[in-house]
């Protein structure tokens, strides 16, 4: 839709240039103009909207979630939406080793059974790695919700 959109506003622009019915060749232009706009505000933005935010992901935590004893935890994070979406009530680890598994051991002494990780799609790998043994990882959302971020339930 973004090539189709391109070619006809180069093809209205040297209509407007080189041909004589200059009023109509600009009707023409704006009407393009405006569908496109209209599609971009009502189709292509909507679609797309899920995966530049953490919005859906929060909301997949929310929903999962049995208590607020199951914390929601950033791992190798710094884009704030997981701060906005959670009144700032996780624990961000935009870096991980001592402090982060210092964490991890302390959630562990606290009995926890269950953290949620938000993080990006290519991060899983190091999130296991930094965890150890646990006793189950289970990555509840794909890229189908958000091709960015994602959401992993991990079991001690």
């Amino acid at each position: 839709m973004l090539w189709c959109a391109t070619i006809a506003t180069i093809v209205v622009t040297f209509g407007w240039l080189f041909l004589a019915h200059q009023r109509r060749v600009y009707w023409t232009f704006l009407g393009n103009l405006h569908r496109f706009s209209a599609w971009t505000c009502n189709g292509y933005l909507p679609r797309i909207a899920p995966h530049w935010g953490q919005r859906d992901t929060i909301v997949e935590y929310y929903r999962r979630r049995h208590g607020p004893e199951e914390l929601l935890v950033s791992y190798q994070m710094n884009w704030k939406g997981e701060n906005f979406y959670t009144g700032n009530r996780t624990p961000a680890f935009i870096t991980t080793g001592e402090t982060f598994k210092r964490f991890i051991e302390e959630q562990r002494a606290a009995h926890r059974k269950v953290l949620f990780f938000s993080l990006e799609h290519g991060r899983i790998g190091n999130l296991r790695n930094d965890l150890g043994k646990v006793g189950w990882l289970d990555v509840v959302t794909d890229t189908r919700l958000n091709n960015k971020f994602a959401l992993v339930r991990v079991e001690f």
